[in-house]
């Protein structure tokens, strides 16, 4: 996705160019979407409902809250998508036959999961607002 929105800014692409990988990118965006609301759906019935403590702060709160590129957005979210299925591998295949007891405390997959959607629809958002822009 990160090459996809880089030539989607990059003025010196030639702009049908541009408005493809603008959509191929909005598309992508989308797609992951869903794929986080079927995997929060699978796993939350196999993991335990445990009482609400204090969360922990995602990768991108413990960020600088200053207004970010699409392209660094971009980079951000393929690297915690990167870290979190690495993470659901791990779970729904577990070394020894056991699993972490890490992955049932705080942050949880499924938080990291609604975190990481977070993230993919401000995605979606700014995207837009670059495609209105555009036009």
């Amino acid at each position: 996705m990160r090459v996809l929105v880089h030539i989607a800014l990059d003025p010196a692409i030639e702009p049908a160019l541009q408005a493809k990988a603008r959509a191929v990118s909005l598309a992508h965006a989308q797609e992951l979407g869903k794929v986080l609301i079927k995997l929060e759906a699978n796993l939350s019935l196999a993991i335990p409902k445990s009482k609400p403590k204090r969360r922990l702060p995602s990768n991108a709160e413990k960020s600088d809250d200053a207004p970010k590129s699409l392209l660094h957005y971009s980079e951000q979210i393929a690297n915690d998508a990167r870290a979190l299925a690495q993470r659901i591998y791990r779970f729904v295949h577990p070394e020894q036959f056991t699993v972490d007891l890490d992955e049932l405390r705080k942050p949880s997959l499924l938080e990291s999961i609604k975190e990481m959607f977070k993230m993919d629809l401000e995605f979606q958002k700014r995207m837009n607002r670059s495609v209105k822009g555009k036009k």
